[in-house]
C-alpha cells in the first residue's frame, strides 16, 4: 500500500487486529470465491491487499508460497499459480484478474 494514499484499505491498530471496511471485506470475499474456482489449495498462498493502479480499485493477490528450502522467482511454482484480482473500492465487485507467471 502506498504511504501517500488518501484512501485507507485497512488499519492495523495493533499487532493482533486487522480492520477492513465492510465493502473491502466483501471485495476480499469475492476475490476468494473467484480464487477457489481455480481449485488450488488456498493453504499454499499468502493473500496481499494493496492499492490498485488507479484510485477506483484495489488489488487482492493470492501469492503462491515456496516450499521450505526452495528458491524461485515469481508466483508460479510447484505449490500453485498466483493470481491477482482487481476489486472496485465502492462495490467490492471483482472487475478483472491476471495470473502470475
Amino acid at each position: 500500500m502506498s504511504a501517500t494514499s488518501t484512501h485507507t484499505l485497512f488499519e492495523l491498530p495493533d499487532q493482533q487486529t486487522l480492520e477492513l471496511t465492510a465493502i473491502m471485506a466483501v471485495g476480499v470475499s469475492n476475490a476468494l470465491q473467484r480464487f477457489r474456482a481455480t481449485q488450488q489449495p488456498v493453504d499454499n498462498f499468502t493473500v496481499v491487499v494493496e492499492d490498485g493502479e488507479d484510485e477506483e480499485v484495489v488489488t487482492v493477490s493470492f501469492v503462491a508460497r515456496l516450499k521450505p528450502g526452495t528458491k524461485g522467482l515469481g508466483s508460479a511454482n510447484s505449490t500453485g499459480r498466483g493470481v491477482a484480482y482487481r476489486v472496485r473500492r465502492d462495490t467490492g465487485q471483482v472487475v478483472g484478474e491476471s495470473f502470475h507467471r
